[in-house]
């Protein structure tokens, strides 16, 4: 399983409150997260300080609760991201997004090639971006800098989305996540807390993985593809690691339960 080295106070607590809903913990509980990975105390509560700070985090009642535009949007992600909407594909239409505007700064820029990422265009070329048009229309319509079109590309449909998407390497990984995930499970069932770290680790990063997925038609996919199947088993385990928590933080005679 992969090493914790990257989780700081900062992150254990982001991750912690993305998965919740709404996104707010009591102290007590945060500091009992930050806990599995060998963070102290008092520089959770450093953490903690500097997020109030910075204003990604308020004080809710008794609890720290996610304040930061870009956070509660991060989660609205995650979300979608997890329960994706399509629409019936007529096997031809493709919706092409160009960028018409010039005159943009550096964050605009990079802004714009997130948010058309996380919507599932690939980039064709510098400012043009497509995909098969078998998702839900969204918000990202209105963009001020974008001008819209349906199109029915010429060039071969599955050599087009494997050079706009990376198809297998996702597919690789999420067959690594998913054996993970089932690896873990029998712990989780047998409610062997000394694998809650580990558990934490894989669902971050499946979170953060599921987000790449490209939403593609079932015509572009590998035999292999294991999206639904990586989705299923995560809500599974996500459900047996919030009840192995909620019973971990009672031991300790901390509030409420995580679910």
């Amino acid at each position: 399983m992969s090493n914790s080295r990257n989780f700081t106070a900062r992150s254990v607590i982001l991750s912690v409150l993305l998965g919740l809903t709404p996104p707010k913990l009591p102290v007590s509980m945060i500091v009992r997260t930050t806990e599995l990975f060998n963070i102290s105390e008092g520089t959770t509560r450093t953490a903690l300080s500097r997020m109030l700070k910075n204003k990604e985090l308020k004080v809710s009642g008794n609890d720290y609760e996610l304040a930061s535009v870009k956070h509660l949007q991060r989660q609205v992600r995650q979300l979608e991201s997890l329960k994706p909407k399509y629409k019936i594909w007529d096997k031809n239409s493709w919706v092409l997004a160009v960028v018409t505007q010039s005159n943009r700064n550096p964050t605009e820029r990079a802004l714009l090639r997130e948010d058309l990422k996380f919507h599932k265009f690939g980039e064709l070329k510098e400012g043009v971006w497509l995909r098969p048009d078998n998702l839900e229309e969204n918000y990202i319509k209105d963009h001020k800098h974008l001008s819209w079109f349906k199109s029915i590309p010429e060039d071969d449909h599955n050599k087009l989305c494997g050079k706009l998407f990376k198809i297998k390497a996702w597919n690789s990984t999420s067959l690594t996540l998913t054996e993970q995930i089932k690896g873990l499970t029998s712990f989780m069932e047998a409610g062997d807390t000394t694998r809650l770290k580990d558990s934490f680790i894989i669902m971050a990063k499946t979170l953060r993985h599921v987000q790449d997925d490209p939403l593609l038609p079932e015509e572009f996919l590998p035999k292999d593809w294991v999206g639904v199947e990586l989705r299923e088993i995560y809500f599974r385990f996500d459900k047996l690691f919030r009840n192995l928590m909620a019973a971990w933080f009672l031991t300790e005679d901390t509030a409420k339960p995580l679910i």
